[in-house]
């Protein structure tokens, strides 16, 4: 009797971490109008063998006052791969991205040039 409490619980407990793990995930996608300069693209090949290109691109950013630069990268899929694999080196884009997150550091997907 004691085991079979025991074990539905662990069921309850693990369904209620699937749960809120699934939309913790899901709450770190935000989509934000940005402008930064490309240090470097390139075209490359998925898993799936469709073709997506990466940018590597330099936010400027502030910290208490202090302002600072990092690069991120920026991928394109689909559509948007020619369109990210037209720009240059040292060429400020303005885009509209999905920031996301993985393993604490963030990075970016194009979804669209505004005009």
């Amino acid at each position: 009797m004691i085991r079979r409490k025991f074990v539905i619980a662990m069921i309850v407990a693990t369904a209620i971490f699937t749960v809120f793990s699934i939309s913790a995930n899901s709450a770190f996608a935000e989509e934000i109008l940005m402008e930064a300069v490309v240090s470097d693209v390139k075209t490359l090949i998925d898993k799936n063998g469709e073709p997506y290109a990466r940018a590597i691109i330099k936010l400027e950013k502030e910290l208490n006052g202090v302002p600072y630069s990092v690069e991120r990268p920026l991928n394109a899929f689909g559509d948007m791969t020619n369109k990210l694999a037209a720009v240059s080196p040292g060429e400020k884009v303005r885009v509209v991205a999905e920031k996301l997150m993985y393993n604490n550091r963030e990075y970016y997907t194009l979804l669209a040039f505004p005009e």
